[in-house]
């Protein structure tokens, strides 16, 4: 848990400007809003995309063709 300090003044006038009856509420109704507003949200783009240090090796192996897949006939 974190704990944040604000002063007085502040609070007293974030309380004054958004109607809030206490400073707890004040603060969580912010800060609330403010992860709303910057929050990422997610894609399917953003799911399947393969992370920055994947191998270029390995991305390279997902597309290559094996030659000897198929061939074999089980009798």
């Amino acid at each position: 848990m974190t704990q944040i300090s604000l002063n007085d003044d502040l609070i007293s006038e974030v309380m004054a400007i958004g109607h809030y009856h206490d400073a707890k509420e004040a603060v969580v109704s912010i800060l609330t809003s403010y992860l709303k507003q910057h929050k990422q949200p997610h894609s399917l783009f953003n799911d399947l995309r393969l992370p920055t240090e994947y191998a270029d090796d390995g991305l390279v192996a997902l597309f290559e063709r094996n030659p000897d897949m198929g061939r074999g006939v089980d009798l």
